[in-house]
């Protein structure tokens, strides 16, 4: 019997206007970063350990391509988090497809941006532990826009 056990990501951008009209839409696949294996391996064997489970997604403006060894998004904007002081997030399970949904909505960040990575934290607000990151094509969010970034981990 030859088994591998994967830990594979894409995540879905919807862009949406002050009208809540879809504008944009796009999929792209994620890297599941070194040190996101090894949280999801200490989960699985150790009953001690204290990380904190992913709590936040972060959406920044760098498109320095994702390396395995990265622990931080290059130019973080704002964090979607469990909180919720910024946007809001949420995570399920269904099977062995863990799905993260981060909202930033109007205002945030405060200024128009340009989009171009996003990761997954074990941190509310700053810092933390990278799950994965990610970089795509600009997504221009003006300051009445709404994007929501839907991530699913799948373990196969």
């Amino acid at each position: 019997m030859n088994e591998t056990l994967k830990v594979l990501g894409n995540l879905k951008i919807v862009k949406t206007n002050k009208d809540n009209v879809v504008v944009d839409t796009r999929e792209v696949p994620n890297l599941v970063v070194d040190k996101g294996k090894a949280l999801i391996a200490q989960r699985l064997v150790n009953p001690g350990f204290t990380s904190n489970v992913p709590q936040s997604l972060a959406i920044g403006d760098d498109a320095t391509t994702p390396a395995a060894g990265q622990n931080a998004l290059v130019s973080e904007l704002a964090r979607a988090n469990l909180l919720p002081t910024v946007g809001t997030f949420s995570n399920s399970v269904t099977d062995a497809v863990i799905t993260f949904v981060g909202t930033f909505g109007p205002s945030i960040p405060s200024a128009t941006a340009t989009l171009k990575e996003a990761a997954i934290f074990d941190t509310p607000n700053t810092g933390g532990n990278m799950l994965c990151r990610t970089t795509f094509s600009d997504v221009s969010k003006g300051t009445s826009d709404t994007v929501t970034v839907t991530w699913n981990i799948t373990i196969a």
